[in-house]
C-alpha cells in the first residue's frame, strides 16, 4: 500500500548522507492543514548533559498545496459557459 499524504501529517526517511557527515539523517515533508507541503529534515543528536537521544528538526520549503485540475483553472480565472445545446439545430 503506498503513503498517502494528509493534512497534520508527514513522514521521514532515512537519508543517504553520502560523504558529507552535515547532513540530515532523515528527510521527508509535512502536509499542514491548508494543503500546503513543508520539507522536514532530522538529524540524529545526544544531550550534553542528559547523555539522551533525541532528534533535532528543522523546516525546509513550503511548496503549493494540492490542487485539482478543476481548481486550477479556477484559480486562472477560468469561467465554465453554459451552453445552449438548441441554439443553431434547424430542427
Amino acid at each position: 500500500m503506498a503513503y498517502e499524504k494528509r493534512n497534520n501529517e508527514g513522514v521521514l526517511f532515512e537519508n543517504n548522507k553520502g560523504d558529507n557527515p552535515k547532513r540530515p539523517d532523515y528527510k521527508g515533508t509535512l502536509m499542514l492543514p491548508d494543503g500546503h507541503e513543508v520539507e522536514i529534515v532530522a538529524w540524529e543528536k545526544e544531550g550534553k548533559n542528559s547523555g539522551k537521544r533525541f532528534l533535532s528538526l528543522k523546516l525546509g520549503n513550503y511548496t503549493s498545496p494540492r490542487q485539482t485540475p478543476h481548481d486550477q483553472a479556477k484559480a486562472n480565472g477560468y469561467q465554465p459557459q453554459s451552453l445552449d445545446v438548441d441554439a443553431g439545430v434547424p430542427f
